[in-house]
């Protein structure tokens, strides 16, 4: 009986990780990651672009590629403050890129000029949708004369019917095998 207990206790304790110890992730990470403000823009409009995990103080080069020729941007790797577990943000460089106005996938990739560190996104620049236009107003006839569209309410309560009818006749039979009629 006590190799029995023993040898629950053994799984459930390993079921729950309790048998060998977590090892946490060191902080800060690594390598580098980027993030952009948005994934789809429209022509003319903006992207936020931030590296994190630069060093502090390095240049960060934001190149960007795609079907129209776009410049890049440099800026110098920030923010940071603290050490280990108190460290409250990591070092990383943003900057703001205007897209060009041809639609197309293009890719941001942010390097450190000193460190080495890198990390790419992609963002989309959707074309301008044409201004809707006004439809043709409706005479009063055309508008009597539109075919229905949608379900009526009229199948439902139809239904509705039929479905209490057959309930009613189910139980004026249940009834009358219950009590038969006294000849």
């Amino acid at each position: 009986m006590k190799k029995f207990v023993l040898s629950v206790l053994l799984v459930i304790t390993g079921a729950l990780g309790l048998a060998a110890p977590a090892f946490a992730q060191p902080y800060p990470v690594a390598g580098a990651t980027i993030t952009l403000s948005a994934v789809t823009v429209g022509p003319g409009g903006s992207v936020t672009v931030t590296l994190n995990g630069c060093n502090l103080g390095e240049t960060v080069s934001f190149t960007i590629t795609g079907p129209a020729a776009v410049g890049g941007i440099s800026v110098t790797c920030s923010g940071g403050g603290g050490t280990g577990i108190r460290q409250v943000a990591g070092p990383s460089a943003t900057a703001t890129i205007v897209v060009p106005a041809t639609s197309g996938v293009y890719t941001v990739t942010g390097t450190g000029a000193t460190s080495a560190k890198a990390a790419s996104a992609s963002f989309t620049v959707v074309a301008a949708q044409p201004a809707p236009t006004a439809a043709p107003a409706a005479s009063a006839a055309s508008a009597a004369t539109l075919p229905s569209t949608g379900s009526g309410i009229s199948r439902l309560l139809v239904g509705a019917g039929i479905a209490a009818g057959v309930g009613l006749a189910l139980v004026i039979v249940a009834m009358r095998r219950r009590h038969p009629a006294a000849v």
